[in-house]
């Protein structure tokens, strides 16, 4: 990027941006590999920024669940109940969390090295939330009234599949958006509760990722309802900890995991209620 000029860089971006519509899906994947590093850059993050209003819907678009996300399952992750299936010796291996270019977990919770909840191929929808992470970060509550209308209308809509999209949406913008997103939060995470719960196994995985996302502002003792939201998301992890899908049990222990590493003390009165739990899902595993 360093060697075009400006007007090249403007040429090049507005094409991105057109070839992440693009009716092929591997012209989409390539496309949307350019705007997480596009927020490295102080030029193109400026340039970026007029295109926001344009590019974000775009994102969204592209993070509902695709063929090739599904070719990239394993049948585990869909089936509605496997939990007394033998564990084979992949499931079980450790897992180093990285997403391509990055030292974390991806943007839906899953392992782009080792499988996890989410398949292990590097896919548009995926490389969409990364770019929705990264935008967040990058331009904080400037993209939150384009945004937040979209995840309302996903979140609203029939299909669980357009929900679970708009719960990874959610999700991806947590980090850099939470201090802006306070006033919705007791809401949104009303209704993260009752997906926790939901039919599908993968609005039920990435219900606990989501929640987890949002630790922070659960266990702050600046919230005023951090004991009863604290109480009320440990409960539900817990339960799907105990999930008749292997995947959701994984993904609420890696959830459970994150809330306690923010919670810490105020873990205490439900230490009882923790142990038993995870006594009993080591016997259920």
């Amino acid at each position: 990027w360093s060697c075009l000029d400006v007007n090249t860089c403007q040429v090049v971006l507005q094409y991105m941006l057109k070839a992440s519509r693009h009716p092929e899906y591997v012209v989409r994947l390539e496309a949307l590999e350019v705007w997480t590093p596009c927020t490295s850059y102080p030029m193109l993050r400026e340039m970026v920024r007029p295109m926001l209003p344009e590019l974000l819907p775009v994102l969204l678009a592209n993070m509902v669940y695709s063929s090739a996300d599904y070719m990239g399952m394993e049948q585990s992750q869909i089936d509605d109940d496997n939990a007394a299936q033998p564990d084979q010796l992949q499931d079980i291996r450790p897992r180093f969390h990285k997403e391509q270019g990055e030292e974390a977990d991806d943007d839906d919770g899953g392992q782009t090295g080792g499988g996890g909840a989410w398949g292990a191929e590097w896919t548009a929808r995926k490389a969409a939330a990364s770019s929705l992470d990264h935008m967040a970060n990058a331009y904080r509550q400037e993209i939150l009234p384009v945004v937040l209308p979209l995840i309302q209308q996903k979140l609203e809509n029939d299909s669980w599949e357009v929900q679970e999209s708009g719960v990874l949406a959610f999700g991806a913008i947590a980090f850099g958006c939470m201090g802006s997103l306070v006033q919705f939060l007791p809401r949104v995470l009303e209704l993260l509760l009752k997906l926790i719960h939901a039919p599908k196994p993968l609005l039920r995985s990435i219900s606990c990722w989501c929640a987890s996302r949002y630790s922070q502002w659960i266990c702050s003792i600046h919230n005023p309802t951090h004991e009863e939201n604290l109480r009320s998301v440990l409960a539900a992890l817990l339960q799907r900890v105990l999930d008749k899908n292997k995947r959701v049990q994984e993904a609420a222990c890696s959830a459970f995991a994150t809330l306690e590493e923010e919670a810490r003390d105020q873990l205490v009165p439900y230490l009882d209620e923790i142990v038993e739990t995870l006594v009993r899902a080591f016997q259920y595993y």
